[in-house]
């Protein structure tokens, strides 16, 4: 083999060595990267989940007959809703 065959066989090597690492490189800084999200949106779907609870509780002990909402649901006159 000539110089030149070497040099080129090694610029392919080295090329695809290059390649192959940034490869490897950017998957590892991508996976991190989707890690730490989704660990982000498990903590905030862990507190939905608890506001979900308490919103849920709250409801259910909310008595609708005892509140009498007929009531405070009158309309106002002085409010102009379609003008």
């Amino acid at each position: 083999m000539t110089v030149f065959q070497l040099y080129i066989i090694a610029t392919v090597f080295g090329l695809s060595f290059s390649s192959i690492l940034i490869y490897f490189l950017q998957t590892k800084k991508e996976k991190k990267a989707h890690l730490y999200t989704m660990h982000i949106l498990k903590t905030e779907q862990e507190i939905n989940k608890k506001q979900i609870a308490i919103r849920a509780r709250h409801l259910a002990a909310y008595d609708f007959l005892k509140q009498n909402l007929n009531e405070s649901l009158h309309t106002q006159s002085e409010i102009e809703l379609f003008t």
